[in-house]
């Protein structure tokens, strides 16, 4: 039975740290089956040019959702660490981690998928029919492991920030002591 001395729940505060929780999760299993299922998937079943577009758009889309949802996150994992009186490196940390994902999905938004466009665009729409040792081919060989890496910055961050929210709910102990411990 529930009393102020020993509540069934060790979160007073539970829903917003839940609801980080399940995003985070979300947004990270998200990503990373996108990465692992539908890009092998789309390259395997249409032509280059084709998937290249089809992927660009849904990447596009991924990291406007990941800069929205990272941003949500850190706010509900700053407004529970306040209303916990959290004070710890650790804490801040936790709470701060979507921070990577949502500078990894700006970066890729705004500077890394322009100029790739902005390649293919120069090259007839296929990078492909650039001649073997055209400078552009290095640079969007660089663009493109860059662009490789912040997805995985993303992905790593969220599935990340995720796990350690789960393990977080569980790990922390009731407030105050069990009334079963007796007084010494």
């Amino acid at each position: 039975m529930a009393t102020q001395q020993y509540p069934f729940s060790s979160r007073p505060h539970s829903a917003l740290a839940r609801s980080r929780a399940a995003l985070l999760c979300s947004w990270g299993g998200a990503l990373i089956a996108f990465g692992v299922l539908f890009v092998p998937a789309a390259f395997s079943q249409l032509p280059t040019q084709l998937a290249a577009g089809v992927l660009g758009q849904g990447f596009a889309a991924l990291d406007q959702f990941g800069i929205a949802l990272g941003v949500l996150c850190v706010a509900l994992g700053a407004i529970d660490r306040r209303m916990r009186g959290e004070r710890g490196a650790a804490d801040l940390l936790r709470v701060a981690l979507p921070l990577a994902a949502v500078f990894a999905h700006a970066t890729s938004a705004v500077w890394v998928a322009p100029e790739l466009r902005a390649l293919r665009s120069a090259a007839g729409g296929a990078i492909g029919q650039l001649p073997a040792g055209a400078g552009e081919l290095a640079d969007f060989a660089w663009l493109h492991s860059l662009s490789r890496g912040l997805f995985a910055i993303a992905a790593g961050s969220a599935a990340l920030a995720g796990v350690w929210d789960l393990w977080q709910l569980d790990a922390r102990p009731a407030l105050g002591p069990s009334p079963d411990a007796g007084t010494s």
